[in-house]
């Protein structure tokens, strides 16, 4: 997390912001490809953007370490299964 990395106060905030506003944006579009018969009807768009938000800083620092491009590919196919019907 951002305090963890001895940010000041007001990157922390900044950080704090961002990382709403990325999950606000992933639960908008799943509410669009909800609509849109994209992903199932049911699915809970709020867990589900939280959902993203974990798999992509967790994505995210394992990129800086996996040399696989292939492995990656499938950790995001995976994922994506996740949310589809």
């Amino acid at each position: 997390t951002a305090e963890s990395q001895g940010l000041p106060p007001e990157i922390q905030k900044q950080v704090s912001d961002y990382v709403r506003l990325a999950e606000r944006q992933f639960q908008r579009c799943l509410e669009s490809a909800k609509a849109d018969g994209d992903v199932a009807a049911s699915l809970d768009s709020k867990a589900a953007a939280s959902f993203l938000m974990c798999f992509l800083h967790g994505f995210m620092s394992l990129a800086q370490s996996e040399k696989s491009k292939a492995s990656l590919r499938r950790m995001v196919k995976q994922m994506l299964s996740q949310l589809r019907k």
